[in-house]
């Protein structure tokens, strides 16, 4: 019995060596990858599940954004609005409407959460090394074209266990990072009220930049309007 468990311990400890590894070797190549880009602009499609409402809604989205801090986000569906960002200035339009709404970036991704975690670090650039570190996400698992990471975490503590279900409060996080191009394509952020699930799609790193990407067009009668 006791050969049986050391063979399992054995066995268990190299499992996990191996997914250190890996991980190191991941976050490594992301890092590279995340200092090489200077612009980049994507497509992604969310859908939220409201679990108590039993409410499913989609957004199809894109986004361009320039290094350092200039980010263009272009909301399609189910209303339409561009936000723009430049610094910590946020800049945001319904279409429609001839005013201009303003305020900081860093209280606007308190307030919406599901909308910046890929795009925009702390930094306020992208930076996916650094938001895998951030959220705690840790090898999992490999699929054909993914390396999967995932974390659970509540109350301030990430939590590592295999726990069925949710704690009070609780967030697990999913991501599958295509192993080619090091870009997440699939994230699932799960609680126990809500489910959004986002699929990032159309890459590119190599385009024109247009003098008017990051602009919002205004005229005489624009109204601008601070967010408080």
């Amino acid at each position: 019995m006791k050969k049986f468990f050391k063979i399992g311990l054995i066995t268990i400890l190299s499992v996990n060596f191996i997914h250190a590894i890996k991980f190191d070797t991941l976050i490594s190549d992301l890092e590279k990858k995340d200092l090489s880009i200077t612009k980049i602009k994507a497509q992604y499609r969310q859908f939220i599940n409201i679990v108590d409402l039993e409410e499913i809604y989609t957004i199809e989205s894109e986004f361009i954004y320039m290094f350092p801090d200039q980010l263009r986000l272009e909301i399609k569906e189910p209303f339409q609005q561009i936000i723009v960002v430049k610094g910590n200035n946020l800049y945001l339009k319904n279409k429609n409407e001839n005013i201009i709404y303003s305020t900081l970036l860093d209280k606007y991704i308190k307030q919406n959460t599901n909308i910046f975690p890929l795009i925009f670090s702390k930094e306020q650039r992208y930076n996916l090394s650094e938001v895998v570190k951030k959220i705690g996400l840790k090898y999992v698992n490999e699929e054909e074209k993914y390396y999967v990471l995932s974390t659970r975490y509540a109350k301030g503590k990430v939590y590592k266990d295999k726990k069925v279900g949710l704690r009070p409060g609780e967030i697990r996080f999913i991501m599958w990072i295509n192993k080619e191009s090091l870009f997440p394509e699939k994230v699932s952020m799960i609680s126990e009220k809500y489910i959004i699930d986002t699929e990032l799609f159309g890459f590119e790193t190599d385009f024109e930049v247009l003098e008017d990407m990051f602009v919002i067009k205004k005229n005489s009668e624009t109204k601008i309007i601070e967010l408080k």
